[in-house]
């Protein structure tokens, strides 16, 4: 009897695969500095959130998380930048087809990214400009699979997963920011390789081909973005910042679509300077 149960729950993962995604990438705040001169700075702190998958109690369902940034003017042209994430995310989702199934799926990341900046001025007036950004992150990423079915006896078979890895991202961010007195805007796009290792998993060989998890090893992706900063004209060095990313990932896998970012942005030497 129970491995005619557990074939009934391995069916219906499968059937219910398409329905039922893991997501093996979620993105992090893009941590673009608006620097026109030297010896500017920035220290961010941004709060995010992003789609879930849905389907039982979409209420429960969560995708949020937190950015640490900094960066540095070291020149009137390059700059050196940093930053520290965190995300959680929950999807409880729910798939019926003679058979009620459920899985609560939830997720956490967190990771670090460091690199350079090289920025120049399109304008006379210094008040647009393009950078390129580039560096390399590395990121680890776990989620924890708790579910169960109801089968024709109506009796509950419940199953818990795990997965681990961790994920080196290297990028190239070209982009330009505009603006003049307490409004500027940005928007760019990121070209990301990622490459996973240290894969640790229960699921079955089935289990990882039917979820989009087999043979994971290379992600790469294209990330446009938008960013909006504003603040008071006189106060230089505090601006509120919103900005915005989707996700055009290459590869046949579950990725996180979009994000939706909100923080508080401070120069220290120029908020000091004007207080």
């Amino acid at each position: 009897m129970v491995k005619v149960q557990l074939l009934i729950l391995l069916l219906s993962v499968l059937f219910i695969s398409c329905n039922q995604p893991r997501f093996i990438y979620n993105q992090n705040s893009r941590n673009v500095h608006f620097f026109n001169e030297k010896g500017q700075s920035r220290i961010a702190a941004a709060v995010t959130t992003g789609p879930t998958r849905g389907g039982l109690d979409s209420m429960s369902n969560y995708n949020t998380g937190y950015d640490f940034q900094g960066a540095y003017a070291v020149t009137r042209n390059f700059a050196i930048q940093g930053g520290y994430y965190s995300r959680r995310e929950r999807d409880l989702i729910s798939w019926d087809n003679n058979t009620f199934v459920w899985s609560d799926v939830r997720y956490r990341r967190s990771g670090w990214e460091l690199g350079g900046s090289y920025f120049v001025p399109m304008d006379n007036g210094a008040f647009t400009f393009f950078h390129i950004d580039a560096g390399v992150g590395l990121t680890k990423n776990s989620f924890t699979d708790n579910g169960g079915l109801l089968d024709t006896s109506n009796a509950v078979i419940d199953y818990s997963k795990s997965y681990k890895d961790r994920q080196l991202r290297i990028f190239a961010q070209p982009g330009l920011y505009t603006g003049k007195g307490g409004v500027q805007f940005g928007t760019g796009f990121r070209v990301q390789w990622s490459k996973y290792s240290d894969v640790i998993t229960d699921y079955s060989q089935v289990e990882k081909a039917t979820l989009r998890l087999s043979g994971l090893n290379e992600l790469f992706s294209v990330e446009p973005y938008m960013i909006f900063r504003f603040g008071p004209s006189s106060i230089p060095g505090l601006r509120l910042e919103l900005q915005s990313s989707f996700n055009l990932a290459s590869a046949d896998r579950w990725v996180r679509g979009w994000y939706i970012g909100m923080g508080l942005v401070v120069d220290p030497l120029r908020f000091r300077l004007k207080h």
